[in-house]
């Protein structure tokens, strides 16, 4: 859909697929959806990494606020997202 506001994303090491995200970009704000990474890549660095590069791809678009959902059991994610500064709020 050419008018669809969400932008989907490889994330490539080499010539090798190790993950993806996607993004809703559009007047009212940002919101980051299904940031993963291949088993074989994680605990290596790579998603904050990877993350700080989509901070700075949302900023570069004119974007001060990155918003995204995380289940409270998981608890991996939760700590990705905390040690890149994010702030958790319960949704209602």
């Amino acid at each position: 859909n050419i008018d669809s506001k969400y932008e989907n994303f490889l994330i490539y090491d080499d010539n090798k697929v190790i993950g993806c995200f996607s993004l809703f970009l559009d007047k009212d704000g940002s919101c980051l959806y299904d940031y993963c990474l291949i088993n074989d890549y994680r605990g290596k660095g790579l998603g904050i990494y990877y993350l700080n590069g989509i901070l700075k791809l949302v900023y570069s678009k004119g974007y001060d606020i990155l918003y995204l959902f995380v289940k409270e059991d998981n608890l991996i994610a939760l700590s990705l997202y905390k040690s890149c500064g994010f702030i958790f709020e319960e949704w209602t």
